[in-house]
């Protein structure tokens, strides 16, 4: 008898081409590490092999997303964007069921290696613990967009495009969406606290560029706010820290000449940047 590898899916119009087929589907957590350990799901990503289709993997990001999964799962506030696959052979779709013969398929990551060898990192972590939430998490669901039968040459292309269309959000922007950082929330709050940061903070952009009439950006601050409390956990209670940076700030800003923390106009500012640069060089 033939062992058969089944999931759900719906399908998608990729292309005007009836050949062009994808669908989407879901993999549990316990699935991403059945089909790895299995070799089912594969990274082509070893760049002496004709294969080769991937990016080498980055074990810091792994870890990363392992400790992701493990702080966040038990509130649901786990948050991951679908892994793209390029399953081989081409599949049956049959009532709203991919078929595939179990032991010749391979499904191949095109985007998403990072997080499956995250969820396998985690499961494995959550086993040798012996804890009791293994199978709670094993049964978490993972989005997939597949893609039938792509040849190696449009499955490099896939991986091409996919990373390169996609564009990280800046630093301070994702700071400023942050709500679990706890060096974050503190520096946050000192962006309303702290008289001399009202206005003066960026937090959406990267930078400061020169039409902008802000001082710092909220990056910045949380940048120093990681150095003022060093390997600060979640769990730690955080008013006093707020307290204390709020009146090492205000007596710091306060302490600059010429007052630079008062609201300028986006001229105003770039003229102030200047002079200050002159007075900088002549010093």
């Amino acid at each position: 008898m033939v062992m058969e590898l089944l999931l759900q899916a719906v399908p998608v119009k990729r292309g005007l081409k009836r050949n062009q087929k994808s669908y989407v589907a879901t993999l549990s957590f316990g699935d991403v590490v059945r089909l790895m350990e299995d070799e089912r799901l594969y990274v082509p990503n070893e760049p002496d092999l004709a294969d080769f289709a991937q990016r080498k993997l980055n074990p810091v990001r792994v870890n990363n997303i392992a400790k992701y999964i493990l702080d966040t799962y038990q509130d649901g506030s786990t948050f991951f964007p679908a892994i793209c696959l390029n399953i081989q052979p081409d599949p049956i779709y049959r009532n709203g069921t991919i078929v595939l013969p179990y032991d010749s398929t391979s499904l191949r990551l095109t985007d998403g290696q990072h997080r499956c060898c995250g969820i396998h990192k985690a499961i494995k972590l959550l086993q040798e613990e012996g804890a009791p939430e293994l199978a709670e998490v094993s049964r978490l669901e993972l989005g997939a967009l597949v893609y039938a039968a792509l040849p190696l040459e449009l499955e490099r292309q896939a991986f091409r495009d996919q990373n390169l269309l996609a564009q990280r959000p800046g630093k301070s922007l994702a700071h400023l969406f942050d709500m679990r950082s706890p060096e974050v929330t503190i520096a946050k709050e000192l962006c309303k606290r702290v008289p001399q940061f009202r206005s003066n903070i960026e937090t959406v952009e990267n930078g400061l560029g020169k039409h902008n009439p802000k001082l710092m950006t909220l990056s910045t601050l949380v940048t120093a706010t990681q150095h003022m409390y060093l390997r600060l956990s979640a769990e730690d209670p955080l008013e006093s820290r707020i307290d204390w940076a709020m009146t090492f700030w205000a007596a710091a800003a306060s302490a600059l000449p010429d007052n630079p923390w008062r609201v300028l106009s986006k001229a105003e500012r770039k003229q102030q940047r200047e002079d200050s640069i002159v007075r900088a060089a002549i010093g």
